[in-house]
């Protein structure tokens, strides 16, 4: 397994605790394809999420969703 899909697998897990800065994390991996296919519907939505949460990643997702959508 490289390391983007070991990421990508714990961030999954984070996501499923409700941690947003996994939510941004892996949204930016769909966006760039590291260790997934590039998924810019699955990044976006993902950002989204991580916003949505009100977390210390919200910032980040924001300016990252403004950057990228």
């Amino acid at each position: 397994m490289k390391i983007d899909e070991a990421s990508n697998s714990w961030f999954r897990k984070g996501i499923e605790q409700g941690f947003d800065w996994t939510m941004r994390n892996l949204g930016m991996n769909y966006l760039w394809g590291r260790g997934v296919p590039v998924d810019k519907n699955k990044a976006k939505a993902l950002l989204q999420q991580a916003i949505s949460c009100h977390g210390d990643a919200e910032s980040d997702a924001r300016k990252q969703f403004s950057d990228n959508f």
